[in-house]
């Protein structure tokens, strides 16, 4: 199976032959050939990917497959040097870039890499029952239409990205609850033509922000002195133990003694390290976790509430109207057409 090659993918018939799938349908959400979602229908399941293209030559992937059985795909980089973003929510793997060390694409996490022309990149997918993620494709000029920088980087976190003929270079972050939350944001849209162009556009933008600031994050953790890295690796075991119960109210004591820090250690580096103090991710990851429930899974509002550590409906409803503008029933009710 030959390479593939992003700057291809609104083509239907050039991706049934690099992908090795067959095309059910192809729509047009955007009312343009910049736009395009396609669906497969696999010996196992079904998959849908939908990708367009936005005129600062930035491009947008999204898509889910159900379930979904390992594989090794590989990708050509043409025509100059290009920046990938992948949100992985569902299902995990590895890239290699030109045959250099391997980066981990594991389920909730961000993977950012800079790839030089003429690279080539090997994927390889794990089995899992569902695989879903959300990519941005973009040259390194587009840092400087966004940030508006045009007289060199200088020490900024993300100079790598746009330095010209570097080598290829990969970093992966934990996603935040800011990022589910855009995510959820773009599988959900319902929009059609022009609006959805517009939408998918900003929230694209928004992705791109959320993930250049791991960076900035990555950055200035090289230059702490309050946290040596054994405290930074405790303190992000919180976020698992959060992920894992996160239908549990721990205390911040009870954390503290699960990771081996003092609680004040905890508080500060916590916020430091996340953004957030360890309460705020806590009902964020809830609130997150409860939407995807909603909009995904289509579970009664009871069992999500009861899943995700509501004491009660009234609970969940109250803080999830505050949160996202719209109470957990319309949530489920005005889910639109499954992308799978």
């Amino acid at each position: 199976m030959r390479p593939f090659d992003y700057l291809h993918v609104l083509q239907p018939d050039y991706v049934t032959a690099t992908a090795g799938l067959g095309v059910s349908s192809v729509r047009r959400p955007y009312g343009d050939d910049m736009g395009v979602r396609y669906n497969f229908d696999l010996q196992s399941g079904h998959a849908v990917q939908e990708l367009v293209w936005f005129e600062n030559n930035l491009l947008l992937l999204f898509g889910s497959i159900s379930p979904f059985e390992g594989s090794i795909q590989h990708q050509i980089v043409s025509d100059g040097d290009w920046v990938h973003v992948q949100f992985q929510i569902d299902g995990s793997g590895e890239e290699m870039i030109g045959g250099g060390p391997r980066m981990e694409t594991g389920a909730q996490s961000c993977l950012i890499s800079r790839y030089p022309c003429g690279a080539l990149i090997e994927r390889q997918t794990r089995s899992a029952p569902h695989w879903r993620a959300v990519c941005l494709y973009f040259r390194p000029i587009l840092l400087e239409h966004v940030f508006g920088v045009h007289d060199g980087w200088g020490d900024a976190p993300w100079a790598w990205l746009g330095a010209r003929e570097e080598a290829a270079r990969s970093m992966e972050f934990p996603l935040s609850p800011l990022e589910l939350v855009a995510i959820n944001d773009v599988f959900a849209c319902s929009l059609e033509g022009p609006l959805r162009r517009s939408y998918m556009n900003a929230k694209a933008i928004e992705l791109f922000t959320l993930a250049i600031a791991h960076l900035g994050v990555s950055s200035a953790h090289s230059k702490t002195q309050f946290l040596s890295r054994a405290d930074q690796l405790r303190i992000s075991k919180v976020r698992d133990v959060l992920t894992l119960e996160m239908d549990r109210q721990l205390t911040l004591g009870q954390l503290a003694a699960r990771v081996g820090v003092n609680r004040s250690k905890l508080a500060m580096g916590f916020k430091y390290l996340f953004g957030m103090s360890v309460q705020a991710y806590w009902r964020e990851l809830r609130l997150c976790r409860a939407r995807e429930l909603l909009e995904f899974e289509r579970l009664p509002v009871s069992e999500v509430a009861a899943i995700v550590g509501y004491a009660d409906i009234a609970c969940l409803t109250r803080a999830f109207d505050k949160r996202f503008g719209v109470s957990p029933k319309e949530c489920r009710r005005r889910r639109p057409e499954e992308l799978n």
